[in-house]
């Protein structure tokens, strides 16, 4: 009687293509979390990876990340008042002891730091040379 081994191919090209997947995630995630800029640690830590067949995702659980990558483009100068953002109003007394008893609030922008293109750049060329040597 004939077996098929077409199945138990597809399988095993499954498994390798996931194991890949699963390795180059975390090595973007662990890119991206040693270039992020740290203050308290939270945009650090909410970095997570995701690996679903045939879908991956690094992704971030905080709003205000695409401001930090820079994405689209660096925010222009503006007038951010801390009557109304009262997390902004903590940042500024405790990074610059600013009196926020009064009415007022600080010029600020966005700086691309781009860490996520860093990490994208630096894992890239390894997924690529593992890719390649990916036994299937």
């Amino acid at each position: 009687m004939y077996r098929s081994y077409r199945n138990e191919r597809i399988n095993d090209i499954k498994q390798a293509l996931t194991r890949w997947m699963y390795f180059t995630c975390l090595s973007i995630e662990s890119g991206a979390k040693v270039n992020v800029p740290r203050y308290t640690g939270s945009l650090a830590r909410s970095i997570r990876s995701f690996v679903e067949f045939p879908v991956s995702t690094v992704a971030i659980n905080q709003p205000y990340a695409k401001f930090v990558e820079g994405h689209p483009q660096a925010t222009r100068r503006h007038f951010v008042s801390w009557r109304n953002n009262p997390s902004f109003e903590r940042w500024a007394r405790r990074k610059y002891g600013a009196d926020t008893s009064r009415p007022g609030g600080l010029l600020v922008w966005g700086y691309a730091t781009k860490f996520f293109s860093k990490a994208i750049a630096t894992a890239k060329p390894k997924a690529m040379m593992a890719l390649r040597n990916l036994k299937i």
